[in-house]
C-alpha cells in the first residue's frame, strides 16, 4: 500500500460503522483507532504504526466492528470500490498477504475468548451440521422407497434439518476449490496419518498450513474435540502466516486414516504469489472466523441460547425433526428397523449433549453480559467446566446413570483438573465470590483452585501441583456415604469411607490417595483421624489441609480476607511455607 493516499480523522470521529459495506482498507501511520462492537463496547485498540485496520469484513462485504478515532489519526487508504475484496486479493497478492496476517493477529488478540466460543458454540454448530448430514442421508434413503415410505421421505425433505444437511454438503463442495487452486503445485510433502495420530499438539509451535486430502481430522481444545476438518479444507493458517509468533491454541489429530498436504511457513509467501486463489481461501476462512467471534462477543447469551435451540429446541431444531421422523416411522418398525434405531440413538445423544452444555452454561450465565471482560467469561467457564466434570464423577459414585458418550470417572477427574489449572492461570478472582453453597462439587473445585494457586506460589514442581489439585477435587468423596449410612461418622470419611470410592476412580496416584486421607490432619498433630504431624504429612496433604480449612470458613460466611486472618491466628497448625504462600495470594484481599 506504499504510495497510496493518506487520510486524516479527528479525535472521536467515526471512521466506519459496524455492518457498513467494506469499500476501503486502512493502514495506520499515526494515532490510535478504537474498534468497537455495535454498542461501542471496545474490542481492541489499533495503535501500532503500519497495522491494517478495517479488514475484519474481508470478503464478507460488511464491517465486523465500528471504528472510531481515539486520537488524531493519519492513515493510508486503498479504495476497493467496485473491484471488491476478492478481486483485490487476486490482483495484489502482497496486499492479500498483509490482509491475511492482520486477520491472523486479530484472531490471536482475542484468543482468550475463542476457547469459550469453541466449547459452547462451535462444538454445537458442528454437531448440528453433522447430525443434519446424517438426517439428510436417512431421508434420502427413505425417498428412494416406494409408496408411503417414499412419500414420507419426500415430506421430510421440507424440514429445516434436511435443508441444513444439504447446505453443509454445498459448503464442502466449495472447500474443494482449495485443492483445485493448488493444481499440480507440490509445495511440500504429503504426510500419511493413522487414526489418533497427532498432526499438531495443543500448545506446541506450528509453522505450517495443512490441506486435508482424504480422511478426517478433529480439532481439540483442553482435551475435547471442538471442530472437524473435512477433505479439501485447511487448518493451521495462522501458523503458516505468523510462524514463530504463535503457539497452537488447539491441537489437531487424525480422526481416521488421513492424507495431509503440508505447506510450511517459509514457502507460503511464494506459493500464494504463484497461486493467489489459495490466499483468497485463507483470507475468507480467517475473516469468517473473526466475524463469528465478533458476533458472539456482541451478544453471547442470546447466541448461546439460539444455537442450543437449533440443536434441540421446540421449534425448527434438529432434535424436533428427529423426534417427528421417529414418530412417523413408528408403525414401520419391520421395514426400516436400523433407521429407526439410529434415529433414537442420535436423538438421545443430542439431548444428553444439550443437557451437559446447559449445565456448564449455567455456571457462566451471570458472566455473559455486557461489562464483564471476555477473559473473565472464559475464567468462569473453566470454573463451571471443572464443577460439571466433578458432578459426573460424584453421580457415578452415587450409582446414578450417566450418558454413555461421556468419558469415564478418571477422564472426568482429569478434565476437571485441567479446567482448574487453566482457571488458576487466568488471574481471576471469581473463586472469591463464587456461590458459597455447601455442595460437595463446588466446595471441592474451590479447594482445588486454592490448592493450585498456593502450590504454584510455593514454586513446587508441576507433579506436586497436579497431585494437590487432583486430591482436592476428590478429597470429600467419603462424604457421599453420608447419604446412605445411618451410622455415618465424620471422622471416618477421609479414610475408611473414601477408600472404596477412590478405588473406583482408576489412575489416581498413591500421593493423591495419601493427601485425601490427610486433609483433616494438621502439622501440629491436632487433626484427625491419625493425628499426624510434621513431615509425616505429605506435601500435597499439607497444601490440601490449609486449602480445605480456608474454604470451610468461606462457606460459613467469612470473606477470604477474614478467613486468612483467622487461619493466620492458628499458624502452628499449618506448614509455614504453605501459610506464607497462601497469605501472599490473599494479600490483596486481606490488606
Amino acid at each position: 500500500m506504499s504510495g497510496t493516499p493518506s487520510i486524516t480523522f479527528a479525535p472521536g470521529e467515526r471512521i466506519a460503522e459496524r455492518g457498513s459495506e467494506v469499500t476501503r482498507l486502512y493502514r495506520l501511520r499515526e494515532g490510535a483507532v478504537l474498534l468497537t462492537l455495535g454498542d461501542d463496547r471496545p474490542v481492541t485498540v489499533v495503535a501500532e504504526a503500519g497495522t491494517l485496520f478495517g479488514e475484519g469484513g474481508a470478503d464478507l462485504g460488511r464491517r465486523c466492528t465500528s471504528m472510531i478515532a481515539e486520537t488524531a489519526v493519519v492513515a493510508e487508504c486503498v479504495t476497493l470500490g467496485e473491484v471488491g475484496m476478492a478481486a483485490s486479493v487476486l490482483d495484489m497478492p502482497r496486499l492479500g498477504l498483509d490482509l491475511a496476517e492482520s486477520l491472523a493477529r486479530r484472531i490471536c488478540g482475542i484468543a482468550h475468548g475463542l476457547r469459550f466460543v469453541d466449547d459452547f458454540v462451535l462444538s454445537i454448530q458442528r454437531d448440528i451440521e453433522y447430525q443434519s448430514g446424517a438426517f439428510k442421508a436417512a431421508v434420502d434413503e427413505l425417498s428412494r422407497r416406494k409408496g408411503a415410505l417414499g412419500a414420507l421421505g419426500r415430506k421430510a425433505c421440507e424440514t429445516t434439518t434436511y435443508r441444513r444437511g444439504r447446505a453443509a454438503e454445498g459448503e464442502r463442495d466449495l472447500n474443494r476449490g482449495v485443492t483445485a487452486a493448488l493444481g499440480s503445485a507440490k509445495p511440500s510433502s504429503i504426510r500419511q496419518l493413522s487414526a489418533g495420530e497427532w498432526l499438531v499438539r495443543e500448545g506446541e509451535p506450528s509453522k505450517e498450513m495443512f490441506v486435508l486430502l482424504s480422511g478426517g481430522l478433529e480439532v481439540t481444545a483442553g482435551g475435547r474435540c471442538v471442530d472437524h476438518v473435512v477433505p479439501s479444507s485447511t487448518v493451521g493458517e495462522i501458523g503458516a502466516l505468523l510462524g514463530d509468533e504463535v503457539r497452537q491454541a488447539v491441537g489437531v489429530r487424525a480422526a481416521s486414516a488421513s492424507r495431509v498436504l503440508r505447506i510450511p511457513y517459509d514457502i507460503f509467501p511464494q506459493l500464494i504469489t504463484e497461486r493467489p486463489a489459495v490466499l483468497l481461501h485463507v483470507v475468507r476462512a480467517l475473516a469468517r472466523r473473526l466475524d463469528r467471534s465478533y458476533r458472539l462477543l456482541a451478544d453471547l447469551d442470546a447466541t448461546l441460547t439460539e444455537v442450543l435451540g437449533e440443536l434441540d429446541g421446540p421449534g425448527d431444531s434438529v432434535g424436533a425433526d428427529y423426534a417427528w421422523l421417529g414418530h412417523e416411522l413408528a408403525e414401520w418398525r419391520e421395514d426400516v428397523p436400523e433407521l429407526i434405531a439410529d434415529l433414537r440413538v442420535r436423538l438421545a445423544s443430542m439431548r444428553s449433549n444439550v443437557l451437559d452444555v446447559r449445565k456448564g452454561l449455567g455456571g457462566s450465565r451471570k458472566a455473559i453480559h455486557r461489562g464483564v471482560s471476555f477473559a473473565e467469561v472464559r475464567a468462569r467457564h473453566e470454573f463451571a467446566r471443572a464443577e460439571s466434570s466433578l458432578v459426573r464423577v460424584f453421580s457415578r459414585l452415587r450409582g446414578l446413570s450417566i450418558p454413555e458418550h461421556t468419558s469415564d470417572m478418571a477422564g472426568d477427574v482429569k478434565e476437571a483438573a485441567r479446567a482448574v489449572l487453566t482457571y488458576a492461570g487466568l488471574n481471576s478472582a471469581f473463586h472469591h465470590d463464587a456461590t458459597r453453597d455447601d455442595g460437595i462439587a463446588p466446595h471441592s473445585v474451590r479447594v482445588a483452585v486454592w490448592s493450585a494457586l498456593t502450590a504454584r506460589r510455593m514454586g513446587v514442581d508441576a507433579a506436586l501441583v497436579d497431585d494437590a489439585v487432583m486430591a482436592a477435587l476428590v478429597h470429600d468423596v467419603g462424604m457421599l456415604d453420608a447419604e446412605r449410612r445411618r451410622d455415618f461418622r465424620i471422622d471416618r470419611h477421609a479414610t475408611e469411607y473414601a477408600a472404596p470410592m477412590l478405588a473406583r476412580v482408576r489412575g489416581l496416584s498413591a500421593d493423591v490417595y495419601r493427601a485425601v486421607c490427610q486433609h483433616h490432619e494438621f502439622v501440629d498433630g491436632s487433626g484427625y483421624p491419625r493425628r499426624l504431624s510434621g513431615d509425616r504429612m505429605s506435601p500435597a496433604g499439607r497444601i490440601l489441609s490449609y486449602s480445605n480449612q480456608l474454604d470451610l470458613l468461606v462457606m460459613k460466611g467469612f470473606s477470604p480476607a477474614e478467613a486468612a486472618v483467622r487461619l493466620r491466628d492458628d499458624a502452628s497448625r499449618y506448614d509455614p511455607r504453605v501459610l506464607s504462600a497462601a497469605l501472599e495470594i490473599l494479600g490483596g484481599c486481606a490488606s
